[in-house]
């Protein structure tokens, strides 16, 4: 065990590190390498213990990776454009489409071994991985010789997506229903999180969870705290693309709308509520159950269980009826559209201390 000191002056070194050479290596590993073979750190039962949590906790791991995403998409230019170059998140209903494609694929990384060859794990991370490449390749090229400054689609960015998926979990755990979870848990999504990255391509030297459970905590804590929070806190109300996605899944997969759930957050953020007005009863009703529910009631395991099964019927029943819900989503949301020429991009990425 190290002391908070050094704990926090190693973390900062390495992150410091992260941001600065990861741009300028790619974020995919070639498919002619190896991917089925596991890196030599793999540890089986900690990644099915991963799974069974999920399995388990379903409903706050969801909610915690759509957290992440909307936080994310307000504090990050880089990762903003490239998700805008692909032409598959710029209005509502393509957001919806796009993210419940990204929610099939973390629930078979979550159920099946990524290292098996006919798994839908293996298959969804290797098309992952072809679509990252088609990306970054589109992007790279497109760019002026005298001006390509980066790689885009690069390891800081593969670093930073982790952070999305499971980070926010470790700034605040209770108040994202993690009431319930022990060391051991958070040791086992930690080390599922480094073997996604590691399937996906992101190196060891650049994989957030590479380390002790306590550097990876520190790691999480100083990226909400020194990077994505004051950026967002400069200009919340300018990134309207992470309202969309909560329009898109709203009624779906949550019962909760975008002002009620960043209500809730920002003053645990630190970020500015009166951003996030509750103009409606129902808004107001709204962010009091999902207050209440966070806080209290997932401390109960009878709950939990009620809560993980509405979760996952929700997810199937989005699969099911997703033509007939974009259809709503076009006709709903006509006039929110989001393109490289009008998104309001007005944040550097560099760290800041």
């Amino acid at each position: 065990m190290m002391d908070d000191d050094d704990l926090y002056e190693r973390v900062r070194r390495r992150r410091l590190y992260i941001y600065e050479n990861g741009r300028k290596f790619n974020g995919t590993r070639p498919e002619s390498e190896s991917s089925n073979v596991p890196p030599e750190w793999y540890e089986p039962q900690t990644f099915k213990h991963a799974q069974e949590l999920f399995d388990n906790f379903h409903s706050i791991m969801v909610f915690t990776n759509f957290m992440g995403l909307i936080l994310g998409l307000m504090c990050d230019d880089d990762i903003l454009r490239v998700l805008l170059s692909t032409g598959k998140s710029e209005t509502v209903d393509k957001l919806f489409t796009r993210y419940l494609s990204t929610a099939k694929h973390v629930e078979d990384w979550y159920r099946y071994d990524p290292f098996d060859t006919e798994s839908k794990s293996f298959k969804s991370l290797k098309m992952v991985r072809s679509m990252h490449r088609k990306v970054a390749d589109k992007l790279n090229n497109n760019q002026p010789a005298d001006s390509q400054i980066e790689i885009r689609m690069n390891q800081r960015e593969m670093f930073l997506t982790q952070c999305a998926f499971f980070g926010i979990s470790t700034y605040i755990p209770k108040q994202l229903g993690y009431h319930q979870f022990t060391q051991k848990d958070f040791h086992a999504i930690y080390h599922f999180w480094r073997v996604i990255g590691y399937c996906l391509g992101t190196e060891d030297e650049f994989n957030l969870c590479n380390g002790s459970d306590e550097e990876v905590v520190e790691m999480c804590r100083q990226i909400y705290h020194y990077d994505c929070l004051p950026k967002i806190r400069k200009c919340a109300e300018r990134y309207p693309m992470s309202s969309a996605i909560i329009k898109a899944f709203y009624g779906h997969v949550f019962p909760f709308n975008y002002s009620s759930i960043m209500h809730y957050v920002a003053p645990l953020l630190g970020l500015d509520i009166s951003l996030y007005p509750l103009t409606t009863f129902k808004e107001w009703f709204n962010y009091h159950m999902l207050k209440f529910t966070m806080e209290k009631m997932y401390q109960y395991t009878l709950f939990t269980k009620l809560a993980n099964r509405n979760s996952k019927k929700a997810t199937t029943m989005s699969e099911k009826k997703q033509r007939s819900i974009v259809k709503k989503l076009k006709k709903q949301y006509p006039d929110i559209s989001f393109t490289l020429e009008t998104y309001p991009f007005v944040l550097d990425s560099n760290a800041n201390d």
